[in-house]
C-alpha cells in the first residue's frame, strides 16, 4: 500500500494516494488474482516480459505454489512457462531517498517445472532500479537466487548479491557473492541451501550515506532456523577492502543518484520452466532484520480478535493515551517513533 500518515483532529490517518512508497508492504492478499500489473502502483517495465501474477496457494493454473506457513491466501508468482513472451518482470515506485538506512524482507519459494534439459541457473530476483548494466545508472544492488547444480531440477538455491570496489567497479564482474563464499562454505551453507518447493524469508539493510550492503539474513519457515551475516570486513577470499559496496562504490564515489523503484524478477534460460514467487514483502527505512518465522499479533488490547479496535486503540496509545499495561514501542527497541507505527500496521494488515 501507498503509506503516508498525517493527523487531523488528534487522529492518526494512513492516506492511499502518492505515486511513490515512502515505505511499502505487500503480502497480496488484498488485491485480485490475475495479472499483478496495474494493481497497487505495480507496472510491467520491460515491453514484451510477462507479468508476475497473483495467485491463491495450490492454484494447479498458475504453477501450484505451496501455501506459506506465514501468508495468508495469496503471493506473487513469476515464469516464463506456456508463454512465448519472455521472463518475467513487475515493478513499483519507492521513495529510497526519504531515509538513509532500509530494510527489505521477502519470503521466496521456487520450483522447477519444465524440460530438465533446459534447466539454468538464474531463478529470480529482487532489485533496486533503474540498475542497467556496466556502467550502473544508480545506487543500489541485486539479490539474486540461483541453482548451485544448473541442470539439477531438484538442485539447491543459494541467494548472493553484486558487490563492488570502492571505485564502483565490480568485485568480479557479473558475479554474485554469498556470505557461505565468504565463509567458505559453499555449497553447505545456510545461503547456499534452500531447498525448491519451501518458502525462506530473506532480509537485508543497505545504508546509502556509505552506499554497503550491511546485514542478511535468511529463515526457513518451515523450520524457523535463522541465520545472520554482518558484512563489514568480511569480504577476505573475493577480494575487495573488507566492505560490501553497493553500485556507485564506498560513500557512492561515483556520484549515481538515488533508485526510486524496485523489481521482481523471473529468471531461466529460453523456454525453459523457472518459477519464483514472493510474498510478504517489506520495504522499511531502519535497521531491523525480519529473522524471525512469525508474525507480531497485532491483537493490541489483547482481546483475542485483531480488528479496528486495536488500531484505534495502538493509535491512541501512540498519541500518549495508553490502555492500563499497554505501551507504543511496538518493535520493542527502546523508543517510541514512527518505526512502531510502521510495523504495527504491518502486523494489522498480517505481514
Amino acid at each position: 500500500m501507498r503509506m503516508s500518515v498525517m493527523t487531523l483532529g488528534g487522529v492518526l490517518l494512513v492516506s492511499l494516494a502518492g505515486t511513490a512508497h515512502a515505505q511499502y508492504t505487500q503480502n497480496f492478499d488484498g488485491l485480485n488474482e490475475g495479472s499483478l500489473v496495474g494493481q497497487d502502483g505495480f507496472f510491467q517495465p520491460v515491453a514484451g516480459s510477462n507479468d508476475f501474477q497473483v495467485a491463491t496457494f495450490n492454484n494447479p493454473l498458475l504453477f501450484n505454489v505451496t501455501p506459506n506457513p506465514t501468508g495468508g491466501t495469496k503471493t506473487a508468482v513469476g515464469s516464463q512457462i506456456n508463454s512465448a513472451n519472455g521472463l518475467a518482470r513487475s515493478q513499483n515506485f519507492v521513495n529510497w531517498d526519504a531515509g538513509p538506512v532500509w530494510t527489505i524482507c521477502v519470503d521466496v519459494w521456487a520450483d522447477y517445472q519444465g524440460d530438465p534439459a533446459l534447466h539454468g541457473n538464474n531463478v529470480g530476483s529482487l532489485s533496486m532500479q533503474p540498475f542497467g548494466a556496466t556502467p550502473y545508472t544508480n545506487q543500489g544492488l541485486i539479490m539474486l537466487f540461483y541453482y548451485v547444480t544448473p541442470g539439477n531440477v531438484d538442485s539447491k538455491i543459494a541467494i548472493g548479491w553484486n558487490m563492488h570496489l570502492d571505485s564502483g567497479a565490480d568485485v568480479t564482474p557479473g558475479a554474485f557473492f554469498s556470505p557461505d563464499n565468504i565463509n567458505q562454505t559453499y555449497p553447505q551453507g545456510a545461503f547456499s541451501e534452500l531447498s525448491p518447493r519451501s518458502w525462506h524469508r530473506v532480509s537485508y539493510v543497505v545504508n546509502y550515506t556509505t552506499n554497503t550492503l550491511d546485514k542478511v539474513a535468511v529463515t526457513d519457515l518451515q523450520t524457523g532456523a535463522s541465520t545472520t551475516f554482518v558484512t563489514a570486513g568480511t569480504t577476505g577470499p573475493v577480494g575487495g577492502n573488507g566492505n560490501w559496496n553497493m553500485a556507485g562504490g564506498a560513500a557512492n564515489a561515483a556520484r549515481l543518484p538515488m533508485p526510486t523503484q524496485f523489481r521482481f524478477f523471473g529468471g531461466g534460460t529460453a523456454g525453459g520452466g523457472n518459477v519464483i514467487a514472493f510474498d510478504n514483502l517489506s520495504i522499511s527505512l531502519g535497521d531491523a532484520l525480519c529473522t524471525g518465522a512469525g508474525c507480531p499479533s497485532a491483537d493490541f488490547n489483547g482481546d483475542g480478535f485483531v480488528d479496528f479496535f486495536d488500531y484505534g486503540d495502538y493509535v491512541a496509545c501512540f498519541e500518549g493515551e495508553c490502555l492500563p499495561g499497554t505501551n507504543a514501542d511496538f518493535n520493542g527497541d527502546g523508543f517510541v517513533d514512527f518505526f512502531d507505527y510502521g510495523d504495527f500496521v504491518f502486523a494489522f494488515e498480517g505481514c
